[in-house]
């Protein structure tokens, strides 16, 4: 068995990619295609949706499988629990939220999510002198909003 993993499956297209290329290595097994957080495009991507036959209606050793669904954030029960007034100030602090909307990745102010390590190890830390612990990206955000903050008091 082989398994795809990935952080968030937005639209599903990188996973198709990723099943399309184990797959043209003539790999005959089972393939579970498993992203942590799915939208629903993707889940129809590899589940089908009406009239419309997904990728594991078509490859019978396919399963798609993601940890939980994410909905848009508007759809949110906590989105829908805010007054008003504070959805549209969380709107307008917002502004762009993302690939369709959905707003599942707005930690990163920076090229995110796939650079931001990048970005991290050669612009902020480039001599190493941050711990190897402090890669992540919570960290990683928390610095690059200090350096931010400290560069708007100049």
């Amino acid at each position: 068995m082989l398994v795809i993993l990935d952080d968030v499956a937005g639209s599903g297209e990188s996973l198709d990619d990723a099943l399309t290329s184990a797959k043209s290595t003539g790999y005959p097994g089972e393939v579970v295609v498993s992203p942590m957080v799915s939208t629903e495009q993707a889940k129809g991507r590899f589940t089908g949706e009406p009239g419309k036959p997904g990728i594991v209606d078509r490859q019978s050793k396919v399963t798609f499988a993601p940890e939980q669904m994410a909905r848009a954030l508007e759809e949110s029960d906590w989105f829908k629990s805010l007054p008003e007034a504070k959805r549209k100030r969380l709107r307008d602090l917002i502004q762009y939220s993302g690939y369709q909307k959905n707003a599942l990745s707005m930690a990163f102010p920076y090229m995110a999510p796939d650079n931001n390590n990048g970005f991290f190890a050669t612009a902020v830390a480039p001599e190493g002198d941050v711990p190897r612990a402090v890669d992540s990206g919570v960290a990683v955000t928390a610095i690059y909003s200090e350096m931010l903050a400290s560069r708007k008091a100049c």
